[in-house]
């Protein structure tokens, strides 16, 4: 038995309803259509995860870029600070 044929039974006789093809997913199967190039429908479990690990790396890239604009301003702030003290005692 092929791969894609076992991976295809497994998803129809998961026991938990999340992890269980529903019939538009079964019939899109690579192993149905006989279409290998198709990607292989994800269930309902593995949807949520791929969207929480979305969701988890637009947050990470969030705090990166305001991390990187926060030390941008300090940068600026701290030049601005120098060139207005050397003005002050110069």
């Amino acid at each position: 038995m092929s791969s894609l044929a076992k991976h295809f039974i497994t998803r129809l006789l998961a026991r938990a309803i999340l992890d269980r093809y529903r019939v538009h997913q079964a019939l899109s199967h690579p192993w149905i259509t006989r279409n290998l190039n198709d990607n292989v429908p994800l269930t309902q479990n593995e949807q949520n995860s791929q969207m929480e690990s979305e969701i988890k790396l637009k947050n990470a890239q969030s705090i990166l870029l305001f991390l990187a604009v926060a030390q941008h301003g300090k940068l600026v702030k701290k030049k601005f600070f120098q060139q207005e003290m050397m003005e002050r005692y110069n």
